[in-house]
C-alpha cells in the first residue's frame, strides 16, 4: 500500500516479483513523480507475472510511464 503522498524518484523502477499488488490512495492522492528523473527509460518497469497496479497516478517520467514487458495476468486499474 502506497500511502497517500507525492513519491519523488531520480530513476526508473523495476517490479520483477510474481503476484504482487502495487495499491495507492487514489490517482489524485498518491503520485509517483519521475521529474528528475536521470536514469532508466521509463518509470515503472513491470516484468514479472500477476501483478495489479491501482490507486495512483504516475508523471514525467523520461519515457513510458508504466512499461510491461513478457508479462502473464497484469491488470492496471484506473
Amino acid at each position: 500500500m502506497l500511502k497517500e503522498g507525492r513519491y519523488e524518484f531520480t530513476d526508473g523502477l523495476s517490479l520483477d516479483v510474481d503476484k504482487v499488488i502495487l495499491r495507492g490512495e487514489g490517482m489524485d492522492k498518491t503520485i509517483l513523480s519521475f521529474s528528475n528523473q536521470q536514469s532508466g527509460a521509463q518509470g515503472l518497469l513491470v516484468t514479472s507475472d500477476g501483478v495489479i497496479l491501482k490507486d495512483f497516478a504516475v508523471e514525467n517520467a523520461k519515457g513510458d510511464a508504466i512499461k510491461v514487458i513478457g508479462v502473464e495476468g497484469f491488470t492496471w486499474l484506473i
